[in-house]
């Protein structure tokens, strides 16, 4: 490997490439080196690229000399020895020896699992590649470079101004019509709807990426705990160096279903009821309000995380602010004196240690939320299984790590102020819960009816005479109240009225010539007459 004594140092695999990255959030510049074996990037700070431009020297000493004689940088032999670990221990050294063979083999060997644990993994988390969409992009990109145009976004915005300023006009019927399609014609249309946005989100990422020069080598779906999402590989966004163009390559998938949206807004107003408005209406709301919620979280490794990890210009935002955190709370609960894993200034890392418990909050929501629907998803044994594995794996073992952590390091506890006061602050929280401070807990509370009905009058009415009073109780068939309206008095009396005429005309017509002219058409409007009557009376 790396001999402390002698300090040779590994060839570098000759296929790696070493590319200009966005500068750092301090303003230090940054490069990105790529290993296309593996299809990862790593990104390297300043002194790492002067080490690794110096690196067919093949001597530790030699290049931390030499990086010192031509720079500022203060590099010693030990950096360079660091860095040659790290690329030993992620296989980036050319292995042209037995010695080498046998390194890659040991490697190899403990990266293998157990069948159980691949099922685990497997089971959590796996990728499914479907389609290579290079040709299909090279095809489609010079199709739709109007999307990449601000007149586009312009009139998307108008667009939905317009498609919000049209439903609100008959906000009732748009809030109603999901409730509409609940038979299998809706769900078809929603099924479909929810697919074409998905596939749109997508290929908005892919688009993009190609647009800046990215390849784009598969898309497939990804299977989350059994529950299928669609994916994109956008990983040489990587390679560019202009910061704006990644935040746009992240953007693209949540711009395009809100994009979308605005115009399924617009033509929900236009479209006939159907499934097809149905499918409509789910784009123009639940569709970008699911990729707001899920995809713009920055506390899961979707667009948002990478987002935000780009505006904050901190790469591996996650694996960082949780090292810090821990650090951070190492030093709060013991006092360990231990110099923090990386230096941020002080607004910084008050920032990224905010944000990490605030991840660890939604990450044990999210897992908790994902274990009981596991748990009512499957049959009921196979659920708890399931479930306690979901708690185990992504809640009780980083917990379990960390404890172990603080084991290992209990000889360097010392009686200094933190130390004393978590122990204080353990025995007050062991007090509360071993013991009771008192047998009963008054509250104020407010006694409310469990149920209350209304009761509304058929027809505009007045209360003319109330039969029952406040806590009685009634049975079925109870009189309540009488109303009186003088609408329908009015109503009833002139049909009595026009009943009356006609009923005289009738018996009247064997004896009048202009009544008999009338025929059996003055019956009819007598029995109409009398119909209308008895429906007045029954109201």
């Amino acid at each position: 490997m790396v001999s402390a004594d002698t300090h040779p140092l590994p060839a570098l695999r000759q296929e790696l490439s070493l590319a200009a990255a966005p500068t750092n959030a301090d303003g230090s510049p940054a490069w990105t080196l790529y290993d296309p074996a593996a299809h990862r990037f790593y990104q390297l700070g300043w002194a790492a690229f002067e080490i690794f431009s110096r690196w067919s020297l093949g001597n530790a000493e030699a290049i931390a000399a030499a990086v010192r004689r031509d720079t500022t940088l203060e590099v010693d032999v030990e950096d360079v020895l660091a860095l040659a670990h790290f690329v030993v221990a992620h296989e980036l050294v050319s292995a042209s020896s037995a010695m080498d063979t046998q390194r890659l083999i040991s490697a190899n060997a403990m990266r293998r699992i157990s069948p159980a644990m691949w099922l685990l993994k497997h089971y959590l988390f796996i990728r499914v590649p479907l389609i290579r969409p290079m040709p299909f992009l090279r095809w489609l990109s010079p199709r739709v470079q109007w999307l990449f145009r601000p007149g586009f976004w312009w009139l998307t915005l108008a667009s939905a101004l317009v498609g919000v300023y049209l439903a609100s006009r008959q906000w009732d019927v748009f809030a109603h019509t999901f409730r509409g399609y609940a038979g299998w014609q809706g769900l078809l249309g929603i099924a479909i709807a929810l697919s074409f946005a998905k596939v749109l989100h997508e290929f908005g990422h892919a688009l993009t990426a190609y647009r800046y020069g990215c390849q784009v080598p598969t898309m497939g779906i990804a299977l989350l705990v059994m529950w299928p999402v669609l994916y994109t590989d956008t990983n040489e966004a990587w390679k560019l160096r202009s910061r704006r163009e990644r935040l746009h390559i992240g953007a693209a998938g949540m711009l395009a279903e809100l994009a979308l949206a605005a115009y399924a807004t617009l033509l929900w107003s236009a479209l006939p009821d159907g499934p097809f408005r149905a499918g409509v209406f789910m784009l123009a709301t639940s569709t970008w309000i699911v990729t707001l919620t899920l995809n713009a979280s920055p506390f899961t490794r979707f667009d948002g995380y990478f987002l935000l990890s780009d505006w904050l210009k901190v790469a591996n935002l996650h694996e960082r602010a949780f090292a810090l955190t821990r650090w951070w709370l190492r030093e709060r609960l013991f006092g360990f004196g231990d110099e923090p894993p990386e230096v941020f200034a002080p607004a910084r890392r008050r920032v990224l240690i905010g944000f990490s418990w605030f991840a660890w909050l939604y990450r044990f929501v999210l897992f908790f939320s994902i274990a009981l629907l596991v748990y009512h998803f499957f049959f009921r044994a196979l659920g708890l299984v399931l479930m306690m594995v979901e708690i185990s794996w992504f809640i009780v073992l980083p917990i379990a790590r960390e404890a172990h952590v603080w084991w290992q390091r209990r000889a360097d506890f010392s009686w200094n102020r933190p130390c004393v006061r978590t122990l204080l602050a353990a025995l007050c929280i062991l007090f509360m819960v071993c013991v009771p401070i008192r047998h009963s807990i008054s509250i104020p509370a407010v006694l409310v009816r469990a149920e209350a009905q209304g009761v509304y009058a058929s027809h505009p009415s007045m209360v003319r005479e109330v039969l029952v009073h406040d806590g009685q109780t009634v049975a079925a068939d109870t009189i309540l109240a009488y109303l009186s309206s003088p609408e329908l008095d009015y109503r009833l009396h002139a049909a009595e009225a026009e009943e009356a005429t006609l009923r005289w005309q009738v018996e009247q017509q064997p004896f009048d010539d202009q009544l008999r002219r009338a025929g059996p058409a003055l019956r009819k409007e007598w029995q109409t007459a009398l119909e209308t009557v008895a429906g007045l009376r029954a109201q």
